[in-house]
């Protein structure tokens, strides 16, 4: 079945320039133009559209508005924003409303890229209901003691930078959503960014404000106690799972700065996925952890089960639409399951699921049973790594 795009802009040479320029997706995306936001309504209207490319400044209805109508009438379609806009009101309405946002003038082939690993993220996740929970999300929830001291020190006359850039490093909620941010087009950046603490610097007071205290990019978890799990477990888990694989990665390549960079990073949202589905109430993931917790199957294990998916996949899938590097998707992706990713030499990927096993194995009575995971023995002894596996439980 061929894939379903929408391109909308009230500048006709450039819905004809598409059309001309995409010719050679024919067989492969059935393509549909449209010069307002009513019109491209009413396409939604008539069948379903899996991705739908928009400018932000339109007459009668902008960009963000039809976005946001977009994702109540169509949860699963992925939404883009290809806009020469610069204001940066009009990026912090698209930051809420689109998956990514692209800058015009846009690379042909940029665009196609952007497209086809959207999409073939998509693919991986079979499940309609939750394909539809997915790509309806703009914020994930974040730990309440966490995003209250931010909002308090966000609101003081002067607020401190470097304690902004802590609290935002302590959340995996708040790092997934910043960074998806401040590698948009709207901020041309040289390089991925990848730290944390360069993204609020990249950001500033002066935008980070707005963005949490009015526009709302973040979002506190309001009734943890309903979850079966306990959000900040899973983010101190993630910390410390961070950690290790950053000193996994500085004993196997230590001179090795992006492979750093990357442990880091993955294991700190490695289990973002997690967050997703236990902030979901329409989801039956209670049960499933209850099961995992007093079973012989792993949480991880049950979810694919009943989702042919698990929340590492979950996880990718989102940071995927949200435009975060291939490597960190992969690393998440797979940290339970490396073997889907075959490497003939240790990734990120390597010491995400290294620390991963590491940490359920060394701290068991520390730790909610229903977030242990296991070595991939195969994969561990395929990169020639078993006989060093003593000094890094020593390191855990």
């Amino acid at each position: 079945m061929k894939t379903s795009v929408l391109f909308v802009d009230d500048e006709p040479n450039l819905l004809a320039s598409f059309r001309r320029r995409l010719r050679d997706q024919r067989d492969r995306w059935e393509l549909h133009f449209a010069s307002s936001g009513a019109e491209a309504l009413d396409i939604l209207a008539q069948q379903p559209i899996d991705v739908i490319v928009t400018d932000m400044r339109m007459p009668t209805m902008d960009g963000a508005y039809l976005l946001t109508e977009v994702r109540r009438r169509s949860p699963d379609t992925i939404r883009l924003v290809l806009s020469g806009q610069s204001e940066k009101e009009h990026m912090m309405r698209a930051a809420l409303k689109a998956h990514q946002y692209l800058h015009k003038p846009c690379d042909i082939e940029r665009l196609k890229n952007a497209i086809e690993r959207a999409c073939a993220l998509r693919g991986q996740i079979a499940d309609p209901a939750l394909k539809k929970l997915i790509s309806r999300l703009t914020k994930i929830p974040s730990v309440p003691s966490v995003y209250r001291q931010l909002v308090d020190e966000l609101e003081r006359s002067e607020p401190c930078l470097s304690r902004v850039a802590e609290l935002v490093a302590r959340d995996v909620a708040m790092i997934t959503k910043l960074l998806h941010l401040v590698n948009s087009a709207f901020f041309g950046a040289p390089r991925r960014i990848q730290s944390p603490a360069h993204a609020v610097a990249m950001l500033g007071l002066d935008l980070l404000r707005p963005l949490v205290l009015s526009f709302g990019v973040f979002a506190q978890f309001h009734d943890e106690r309903s979850s079966a799990l306990s959000l900040s477990e899973i983010v101190n888990r993630s910390l410390q799972l961070s950690r290790l694989a950053a000193r996994i990665v500085a004993d196997l390549k230590p001179n090795d700065c992006r492979m750093m960079e990357d442990a880091l990073l993955a294991g700190m949202i490695a289990d973002v996925g997690l967050l997703v589905l236990a902030s979901q109430k329409d989801l039956p993931y209670r049960e499933m952890i209850e099961s995992a917790r007093g079973g012989t199957d792993r949480l991880y294990e049950l979810e694919r089960a009943r989702w042919q998916v698990n929340h590492a996949g979950v996880g990718a899938y989102l940071l995927g639409l949200w435009g975060l590097p291939d490597q960190i998707v992969e690393a998440v992706a797979s940290h339970h399951e490396p073997q889907l990713c075959r490497s003939e030499r240790p990734n990120a990927l390597t010491a995400v699921h290294l620390a991963d096993a590491l940490l359920s194995e060394t701290a068991v009575e520390q730790q909610d049973a229903a977030l242990h995971s296991h070595f991939d023995e195969t994969y561990v002894e395929s990169l020639g790594l078993t006989a060093r596996l003593p000094h890094w439980r020593r390191l855990a």
